[in-house]
């Protein structure tokens, strides 16, 4: 008895079995959920309302804060002008500036860390080797001894770039001081500033 069903053949199998199954792909973020959606979006009615507090009170501070986005939104709207040269300078700048915000935020808490080390190492009140030579001493200058947990996390982020100004550090304190820096100057100076100026080509090319 013949049956109504059509069995497929060894070839329909086959091709059926070999063909490409659908991949698997990533849920896109919305835009409301991109923080630099959010902040494109939140910076012109935050300059109208700095703008409005200075005209009802001159706050210095609130002033440069205002100036300062007004030339980023300024910077921003760039790249809606017909000259083709300029608006991709921009695209560009605004390309770049976000890989490297993203790379920077993953090396925050070594950068932290590196600034509470030098801050133990070389504050005033961390029980380590005093040089009796006042000549010395550079404790006059808080930002370049690491006086505090907060200089010493901006001290670390001014020296990311190679501005160390080493012969202010108080080196004579701790003798560990020297690996210290040298391990900063490696990993620090050399790698993730390296590896910020690759990421920085790569979005470029």
């Amino acid at each position: 008895m013949l049956s109504n069903s059509i069995e497929p053949t060894s070839t329909q199998t086959s091709e059926a079995n070999s063909s490409p199954k659908p991949k698997w792909q990533p849920l896109k973020t919305p835009e409301w959920m991109n923080v630099y959606y959010l902040l494109y979006r939140l910076l012109s009615p935050t300059i109208i309302v700095l703008a409005t507090l200075c005209l009802i009170h001159r706050n210095n501070a609130i002033l440069s804060v205002l100036i300062l986005l007004s030339g980023i939104d300024n910077i921003i709207h760039f790249k809606l002008l017909p000259s083709t040269t300029l608006s991709s300078s921009i695209i560009m700048l605004e390309t770049v500036s976000r890989s490297l915000l993203k790379s920077l935020l993953c090396y925050l808490i070594l950068l932290y860390t590196f600034g509470v080390s030098f801050h133990v190492q070389f504050s005033n009140n961390d029980g380590g080797v005093v040089d009796s030579n006042p000549q010395n001493d550079t404790t006059g200058n808080p930002f370049d001894s690491f006086s505090s947990l907060s200089e010493s996390f901006v001290k670390a982020l001014v020296m990311m770039i190679g501005e160390f100004n080493a012969q202010d550090i108080p080196f004579y304190r701790h003798q560990l001081s020297y690996l210290t820096f040298l391990f900063f100057l490696f990993l620090v100076t050399l790698v993730i500033m390296n590896l910020a100026n690759g990421l920085a080509v790569s979005d470029v090319t």
